[in-house]
C-alpha cells in the first residue's frame, strides 16, 4: 500500500455574524488487491480523489444560521478498468425564528453528477438534479413537538416530484421520546442502473422513478 493524503481548511471570520470556511482534501493511493489474477491483468488497484468546498456562513448569532456552499469531488479509479465521475453542487439553506415556539427554514440545492467513464462500458452521461424545500418545526407545549416540511425535486432524467412529510414527537420524560412519522419518498435510478452494461450486468435505460410511503412509529431512548 502507498497512499498519499493532504487535507487543509482555511476560515476567515468577517464579523460575528458572518464567515468563510474553505475545505480542500486530496488522496491519492496504489494498493495489492487479493487473489491472483492471470494473463495481462495486475494486481494493483489505483484511487484518486480532489475534492473542494467554499462555504459562506450568515446570520450565526442569529436563532437560526445560514449557509451557502458550493463544492466539487472527482474521483478516479483503476483496477482492470477505469472509473472518472465528478459532481459539482451548490447549496443554500436559511430559517427563521418565528415566535419561541415555531422555527421556519428553507433551503434548496444544484448538483450535476457526471460519469467520464464507467467500467460498464458507458462514458459522458450526466444528471442535473435541483430541490428546494421547506420545513416548520412547532412546539405545542414542552412535550410535544410537530415538524412537517415539504420538498420539490427535479432531475433532468426523470422530471421533478413533490414528497411530503409530517413527525410528531412526544417527550415522556428528559431520556424518552416517542414519535410517529409519515413521509413519501422518490427515488431515482442512478447512472449506473441505466447505463451500466458488461458480461454479467446490464443496466436499463427504461427504469422509471422509486415511489413509496413511509410510515415510522418508534420510541428513543437514552441509556444510563
Amino acid at each position: 500500500y502507498d497512499g498519499k493524503n493532504v487535507t487543509f481548511r482555511l476560515d476567515n471570520i468577517v464579523d460575528e455574524n458572518r464567515s468563510f470556511t474553505f475545505n480542500y482534501e486530496h488522496m491519492n493511493d496504489r494498493t495489492g488487491q487479493p487473489g491472483s489474477l492471470s494473463g495481462h491483468y495486475s494486481d494493483i488497484a489505483s484511487h484518486l480523489w480532489n475534492n473542494a468546498a467554499l462555504t459562506y456562513n450568515f446570520n450565526q448569532k442569529g436563532a437560526v444560521s445560514g449557509e451557502v456552499r458550493v463544492y466539487y469531488n472527482y474521483y478516479s479509479q483503476f483496477f482492470q478498468t477505469v472509473n472518472r465521475d465528478k459532481i459539482t453542487g451548490l447549496e443554500y439553506k436559511t430559517g427563521w425564528k418565528l415566535d419561541e415556539n415555531n422555527t421556519f427554514m428553507v433551503g434548496g440545492n444544484w448538483e450535476k453528477s457526471e460519469v467520464l467513464e464507467a467500467a460498464g462500458g458507458y462514458r459522458n452521461k450526466d444528471v442535473i438534479s435541483k430541490a428546494l424545500y421547506i420545513q416548520d418545526i412547532y412546539n405545542i407545549d414542552p412535550k410535544w413537538t410537530l415538524t412537517s416540511g415539504l420538498r420539490y425535486d427535479h432531475y433532468s432524467t426523470f422530471g421533478g416530484q413533490t414528497t411530503p412529510k409530517v413527525n410528531l414527537n412526544y417527550s415522556a420524560d428528559r431520556d424518552t421520546d416517542i414519535y410517529v412519522s409519515y413521509n413519501k419518498v422518490f427515488r431515482v435510478p442512478n447512472l449506473d442502473d441505466l447505463y451500466f452494461d458488461d458480461a454479467y450486468d446490464a443496466g436499463n435505460p427504461n427504469l422509471k422513478p422509486e415511489k413509496g410511503r413511509v410510515i415510522n412509529v418508534g420510541v428513543n431512548k437514552k441509556l444510563s
